[in-house]
């Protein structure tokens, strides 16, 4: 279970548009409580960098109809580590070049200034078939991938987010 600390600073925003960010500013208060005053009996999807975080925030507000919703960032992260170390892996290549779409999607919303409902549209018409499409194609990588190394890393972290 994470620290209150580590929650704050690791929790970055509830979607469903109860909170807009929480920062890991040091100066910032926050705490258990405040989380509680926060997230309450907030339903829709949580947004968190860690799955530790996650948890027990899931567990203790929100309960089973909370959705964790995982950061591409990182999840794009690990797999363009295992293309540094190999740039001729074609698949961690092309899990980069799909996670990047929708890098592009979303630069693009926010250019033409969609709002929420809008961009919630886009990524209902554009988005999910990007996203259903990554993970047929990291469930294939992680088959013909070794367990410990850099690819298959990036998918065991992108398939258990």
């Amino acid at each position: 279970m994470c620290s209150p600390n580590e929650l704050r600073a690791r929790i970055i925003r509830l979607i469903s548009g109860n909170i807009a960010g929480l920062t890991d500013r040091e100066d910032s208060i926050f705490n258990w409580i405040v989380a509680d005053k926060i997230l309450g009996n907030s339903l829709g999807n949580l947004q968190a960098s860690c799955r530790r975080t996650v948890t027990p925030v899931m567990g203790m507000w929100g309960g089973k109809d909370m959705v964790h919703a995982g950061c591409w960032a990182h999840v794009r992260r690990y797999f363009f580590q295992a293309v540094q170390l190999n740039s001729k892996d074609l698949l961690a290549l092309g899990i980069v070049t799909e996670i990047d779409k929708l890098f592009e999607l979303e630069a693009e919303a926010k250019a033409v200034g969609l709002g929420a409902a809008e961009r919630l549209g886009l990524r209902r018409e554009k988005a999910e078939p990007i996203v259903e499409g990554l993970k047929q194609r990291i469930e294939s990588a992680r088959a013909i991938t070794l367990p410990r190394s850099a690819l298959g890393k990036a998918c065991d972290y992108a398939l258990g987010r």
